[in-house]
């Protein structure tokens, strides 16, 4: 039974290599978040996306790297996220959550080019502040913006 426990947290982990990405505006403000991550061909941070706006109360799903190559906001300067039969080989690796003004949080993994896995900015969304936050649950990365 133990082994089957092991093997089991085993597969998790593997599976987690081409887990989706979850972004959630709990703000009542616009706001609006740029996306990097890496494949096999582009080292950490190597693909960034464009703008990718979020509604008060809106949130996102991205399926895999390889999603934003067909999906808004895509990768930046025509770049693609490759992939392997099929399934992306990559990895989400950090965000700008910005509200278009003075708020700029830099969130992500450790190693990646931004690091820190919370920013909070006062008075982000009028007097409200803003705590951008960047999780990895269950091999899915989340990013909540509160």
């Amino acid at each position: 039974m133990r082994k089957l426990f092991i093997v089991l947290l085993l597969s998790l982990s593997a599976a987690s290599a081409k887990a989706a990405l979850f972004i959630t505006n709990n703000t009542n403000c616009i706001m609006v978040v740029l996306i990097y991550a890496h494949d096999q061909n582009h080292g950490t941070c190597g693909l960034e996306s464009g703008r990718l706006q979020l509604d008060p109360g809106a949130s996102t799903a991205f399926n895999n790297v390889a999603t934003i190559n067909t999906t808004l906001p895509f990768w930046q300067n025509g770049q693609t996220a490759t992939t392997a039969g099929g399934t992306a080989i990559w990895g989400w690796d950090a965000a700008i959550v910005t509200n278009g003004g003075t708020m700029w949080a830099q969130i992500g993994n450790p190693g990646s080019c931004f690091p820190t896995a919370s920013v909070t900015t006062p008075n982000a969304c009028g007097t409200n502040s803003v705590t951008a936050d960047w999780t990895i649950f269950g091999g899915n990365t989340f990013i909540d913006i509160n």
